[in-house]
């Protein structure tokens, strides 16, 4: 069938009716509207356009991919891509987040957990992971390390984060968290224990003691025994959180600059009318009229200001308390206090403490047990006196100054002798046929109830 055209002049409408592969054109010289009312068939498929990894049209987005992935180069070849391993999140983080993987292709937004540097293993031989390490020099910006101990190389700056040969790099954990560790035995840790930097190097549950420093390295959150692994949070590298250990008889004082140093409390200049301990901080003076110099182990005493006195009338050798001069014995201020010698040995009545009862008067007998005393038998007030200073404990004043509530009914002046009731002190003599009469002591203060104990050693029997 032939091509056909139709020109229209007019407004005259047109009805055109063709069959299939024919070509139809309407040509419109006037504003008449042409509407096509029939349609023939579909033109044949055109034929394909050039394709390949380089054609004109290129390889447009690859298919795949999952939700929130995206496209990554995957070569130097060009439209070489594929879809990322990836996901990354669909929204925004917030303020001071960063992105973080959960080590299998997931990304998220999060807040730093650990804080690690670039190190450089200098020490001449491998570091495995875990190990304490102390910063040395740098090489560029980069921190050289060896192994860290608490005797010499301290303190740790850093912990491994993994093994690292001689000359290696590698992370250094300054705070965080550490994953498995390799220890020879994990069953000495245990979660939540504290370690600290070793006297020769490592992790020790122990605290160093003599001049080793003490570095709290962090805590143990995990212990694999089966695996012999260890993690924890690392939060002491860098610093030590205790007051350093010092020789045996030394004292921190300070110095001029204000420093903490460590001094031998012996080492007491003698000079001038005032000595100072070496640190040349803190003023001792002599103790005693007319002293010129210091007694040696002479007591050291506080004299009420800013300085100590060395009392060469109190001389301690570490054994002995001499006094050479005066002793004082106070008077108690309230009810039921005891100043002066007290002994604390042997067991209450019979053997038991819990019997013991405060200001009762009681003697020793032969099995060291303290049982009360009685005026109405030799056996039970003439031996070794001494009175009940606390409830249910072996503690008694054998001389010395006294008040206690229950001593009522004496004068001031009263002699006072063991009472023929038992543990009971008595300001009347027995006087029955058999009685002990023996002196204990005086009434200081009967207002207060006050009492001075010196048992006599002497003694009467009545016939």
């Amino acid at each position: 069938m032939s091509d056909i055209t139709v020109t229209v002049q007019d407004s005259t409408s047109v009805d055109v009716n063709v069959s299939a592969s024919t070509a139809v054109t309407v040509n419109s010289v006037a504003s008449s509207p042409v509407a096509v009312t029939s349609k023939g068939a579909k033109g044949d498929t055109g034929a394909a356009g050039p394709q390949g990894s380089q054609g004109v049209a290129g390889v447009g987005v690859i298919s795949g991919g999952s939700n929130n992935e995206f496209l990554q180069k995957d070569g130097a070849t060009d439209y070489n891509l594929k879809w990322s391993a990836y996901t990354l999140p669909s929204d925004d983080g917030d303020d001071g987040q960063v992105l973080t993987t959960d080590g299998a292709g997931t990304v998220s937004f999060g807040y730093p957990k650990t804080i690690s540097e670039n190190v450089k293993n200098v020490s001449g031989g491998p570091l495995a992971k875990g190990t304490p390490v102390h910063v040395t020099g740098s090489v560029g910006n980069q921190a050289e390390v060896i192994a860290a101990d608490a005797a010499t190389n301290y303190p740790a700056h850093f912990v491994l984060d993994q093994d690292l040969a001689d000359d290696g790099e590698g992370l250094g954990i300054a705070i965080g968290f550490i994953n498995n560790v390799d220890v020879p035995d994990a069953s000495i840790y245990s979660e939540g224990q504290t370690v600290y930097l070793g006297a020769s190097g490592g992790w020790t549950t122990t605290k160093p003691t003599g001049t080793n420093a003490i570095q709290n390295l962090g805590i143990i959150i995990k212990v694999n025994t089966s695996g012999n692994k260890i993690s924890g949070i690392i939060m002491g590298a860098g610093r030590a959180n205790d007051v350093p250990n010092i020789p045996d008889g030394q004292a921190w004082i300070g110095n001029a600059s204000g420093v903490a140093t460590p001094t031998t409390l012996a080492d007491v200049a003698t000079s001038g009318s005032a000595s100072d301990l070496s640190a040349g901080t803190l003023p001792v003076t002599r103790g005693g009229t007319g002293a010129t110099s210091f007694t040696s182990n002479s007591v050291i005493t506080g004299n009420g200001t800013s300085a100590l006195t060395a009392e060469n009338s109190l001389v301690f050798d570490g054994s002995t308390l001499t006094i050479k001069g005066q002793r004082e014995i106070p008077s108690p201020t309230s009810s039921d206090q005891y100043y002066g010698d007290i002994v604390s040995f042997g067991s209450g009545p019979a053997g038991v403490d819990g019997d013991i009862e405060q200001g009762k008067l009681y003697y020793l007998d032969s099995s060291q047990q303290w049982e009360e005393t009685d005026a109405d038998a030799v056996s039970s007030s003439t031996g070794m006196l001494g009175i009940a200073i606390v409830d249910d404990s072996p503690k008694y004043l054998i001389k010395g100054l006294a008040r206690h509530g229950d001593w009522a009914g004496f004068t001031t002046g009263d002699v006072l002798y063991v009472s023929g009731t038992s543990g009971e002190i008595t300001n009347t003599a027995p006087s029955g046929s058999g009685d002990v009469v023996r002196i204990v002591g005086y009434c200081t203060n009967a207002g207060t109830r006050e009492i001075y104990f010196d048992p006599s050693k002497d003694w009467v029997e009545l016939s």
